[in-house]
């Protein structure tokens, strides 16, 4: 059976954009996923995607799941004769999850002729660009291409890298042959193979239906059944019996290798290679073979340098089995991932779960998963790394000289502070309080040292930390330089991961208005890498929130990357890390406006392709900002707090003690009525005992572990908690 379509794209009018295409009915929905993007040239061909009957969120739905329910059907196993049943049935195809483009789609036909390959029939108008959201979008480019006085027009047409006096319609427009010539290699996907019965070789073989059954019969007892030495005699009996059919003896090999022995299927498998070299399981099993003992001279010459069966038997003229096929990529998937060629390995993934998604050994996505894991870890290890020399402060084995003594307390409470404490301290003098809370950072590097010796360390540099960006406390901010000047072991002792994860806040808040401030701590020699991606993240941060600085933030960072490529061979400024991250923060942030300096990076091939495609920057540089890019700022000293706590507890929120409600906090410290006249001199009492010098914090018990209090719960939901 074939089914002959027309799909729409939804919104266009003069011209429409449509295509006729008729299909086998037993592709699977992610054949036909595949089948859509190339007759419309969506030169993406997104991972993502939805097949839906009415509109987008219409059930069921057709998705990339790996399962199907009642509401959600998996695409590669789900086949067209399962959803289209009568002529002038519809259905909505959506190509990624956040696309606004609709597809409709309708079963035109009902041909009863069975069909090897799906095949355009016609079409009309070009596919919109990536930069085009929807049909308004389009036409607006339109109108600026028609207009070469257009104050966009240069942009746009760089942007779609068109030439003078050309069109998009002019450059993509439909073209009938070149779409049946992509889609002819959509069944094949890379490869020139006509898949044919699993008898048609069985002339020069000898083999006979009664054969192929006795074969199916003993592969399957060497598969399932327990006594292998009883399977093993009675294979060889048979092998014996028919010493001219390759297939007996290959199962014969097969029962070595699952009773063991592995030189025996090695032996076997080379005698039945040399007799029969057309037998493509013996080539199979030796490639593999020498790919497991790393002879992978051998293996290639085995695989080809194509990887490609047709070059392989090329008198075969493109003709093969399943089973051959199938096989045969499993074995050149599992060199190129012993080769560590991820790429071409996903390649073949692609092409085995294109045609095989029933067969398909899900571990094979676990193996290239664990391979790009792994070779990330390498590249980590290979980045180019500065050597830090953190900015020096005398030692001191002493306190600070504080003018608020009340400062004392945040070397005693950890984040679960009575907030009511950290309100009094925030109504001290501005200036005093600032004051007090710069010593605290200097203090916890002047006295590392001591703390360590004495296996402690006080959170009085978060409080301070946190209640100075509650303050917006610019005149904090080179003190706080002085805290980013420091090395891995200073992060380590104090901060964890909550340098990488939420330094970035202080520094927005103190340091949002000094962007030439910031870029000259970027330029600074031997600094530590993950404070200088600390300070890429709050000036995206700023763009985010602060639109009209958005052309501010794009050129400091155009400054800070030319900085880095300027001084790519100077050790002690450019790391690795710090310019990639920097890179894509930069695209991240960017428009279309800054497309000329991304395309020149990609000329100089300053962006890894890998990483981000062209196509994929395009695409993003249209839409906005992805929500997950954009972080909340706080304003009041309790969402700073909050956070916190959620970090002290692991990331849950199953601390017994943790219980505030932000709604007690709302309107931050002013709406504490009780302490808006509140006068230390009255109260003197409260705070009179607090130890003076040195001030030593108990010692750090982990969240996870026992209380030492001896209540046999978890230290976070007890005294940790409070």
């Amino acid at each position: 059976m074939t089914y002959q379509f027309k799909i729409q794209l939804d919104g266009f009018k003069n011209p429409e954009v449509w295509r006729k295409v008729t299909v086998p009915a037993d592709y699977s929905f992610l054949r036909f996923h595949k089948v859509v993007a190339i007759i419309f040239g969506n030169e993406l061909d997104n991972s993502m995607f939805c097949f839906s009957p009415s509109k987008k969120k219409s059930k069921p739905q057709i998705t990339t799941i790996d399962f199907s329910t009642a509401n959600n059907r998996c695409a590669k196993n789900t086949l067209l004769s399962a959803i289209f049943k009568e002529e002038g049935q519809s259905y909505v195809y959506t190509p990624d999850t956040d696309e606004k483009w609709t597809h409709h789609i309708v079963l035109e036909k009902m041909i009863s002729q069975e069909s090897s390959y799906p095949e355009c029939l016609g079409g009309e108008g070009a596919y919109p660009p990536v930069i085009c959201l929807n049909a308004e979008d389009y036409e607006e480019m339109n109108h600026i291409l028609s207009d070469k006085n257009h104050p966009q027009y240069k942009d746009i047409q760089e942007w779609l890298e068109l030439n003078e006096n050309e069109t998009w319609e002019d450059k993509y427009k439909f073209d009938l042959s070149k779409t049946n010539e992509q889609l002819m290699r959509i069944d094949k996907l890379f490869r020139n193979y006509t898949i044919v019965e699993h008898n048609t070789f069985d002339e020069q073989y000898g083999l006979t239906p009664e054969l192929w059954n006795l074969i199916d019969e003993i592969k399957e007892q060497n598969i399932d059944g327990k006594n292998k030495a009883e399977i093993l005699w009675k294979i060889k009996r048979i092998t014996e019996q028919y010493p001219d059919i390759p297939h007996f003896k290959n199962t014969l090999a097969g029962a070595y290798m699952r009773k063991g022995d592995k030189n025996r299927f090695f032996e076997i498998s080379q005698e039945i290679f040399t007799e029969y070299p057309n037998y493509i399981m013996a080539r199979c099993n030796l490639a593999s073979t020498y790919t497991t003992d790393d002879k992978l001279d051998k293996a290639t010459e085995l695989l080809g340098e194509n990887f490609d069966l047709s070059d392989l038997y090329p008198n075969r003229n493109g003709q093969f089995t399943e089973v051959e096929i199938y096989h045969y990529h499993v074995v050149v998937f599992n060199y190129l991932l012993k080769i560590e060629n991820d790429k071409e390995a996903k390649k073949h993934l692609n092409f085995l779960e294109y045609h095989f998604p029933d067969e398909i050994d899900k571990n094979m996505k676990i193996q290239l998963g664990m391979l790009r894991m792994e070779k990330m870890r390498k590249n980590y290890m290979e980045f180019s790394s500065v050597e830090v020399i953190p900015e020096q402060v005398p030692p001191a084995d002493a306190a600070p000289d504080f003018e608020n003594h009340e400062i004392a307390i945040l070397y005693e409470k950890n984040a679960f502070i009575d907030l009511d404490i950290v309100y009094r301290i925030m109504e001290l003098p501005r200036e005093s309080l600032i004051k007090d809370l710069e010593k605290i950072l200097i203090d916890s590097i002047a006295r590392m040292d001591y703390y360590e010796k004495e296996k402690t360390h006080p959170d009085a540099p978060l409080h301070a930390l946190h209640i100075l960006s509650a303050l917006e406390a610019e005149e904090a901010l080179n003190t706080l330089f002085t805290v980013l000047r420091q090395d891995a072991d200073y992060y380590n002792f104090y901060h964890g991961d909550m340098l990488t994860e939420e330094f970035w806040r202080f520094i927005y808040m103190m340091g949002q208005n000094k962007l030439d401030q910031l870029k000259n701590f970027m330029q600074e020699p031997n600094r530590y890498t993950y404070a200088r991606t600390a300070v890429s993240q709050a000036v995206t941060q700023i763009a985010y929130h602060q639109k009209e600085r958005k052309d501010e933030v794009m050129k400091w960072y155009e400054e800070i990357i030319q900085y880095m490529l300027d001084n790519q061979d100077n050790d002690d400024i450019f790391e690795s890390r710090v310019y990639s991250f920097c890179i894509e923060d930069f695209i991240d942030v960017a428009g279309r406006e800054q497309l000329s300096t991304i395309l020149r990076l990609y000329d100089e091939n300053l962006i890894e392709e890998e990483t981000r495609t062209l196509p994929e920057i395009k695409k993003n540089l249209a839409k906005n900002t992805p929500d997950f890019r954009i972080h909340d700022i706080y304003t009041s000293i309790y969402q700073y707090y909050e956070q916190w706590r959620r970090w002290f507890c692991g990331g849950n929120d199953d601390n017994d003690d943790y219980d505030y409600e932000e709604e007690d906090y709302e309107d931050d410290y002013e709406v504490k009525k009780e302490y808006r006249n509140y006068s230390y001199e009255n109260n003197e009492k409260e705070w009179e005992n607090k130890p003076s010098t040195p001030f030593i914090a108990a010692p750090k018990v982990g969240r996870n572990e026992p209380c030492p209090c001896g209540s046999g719960k978890k230290y976070k939901k007890c005294c940790g908690g409070k």
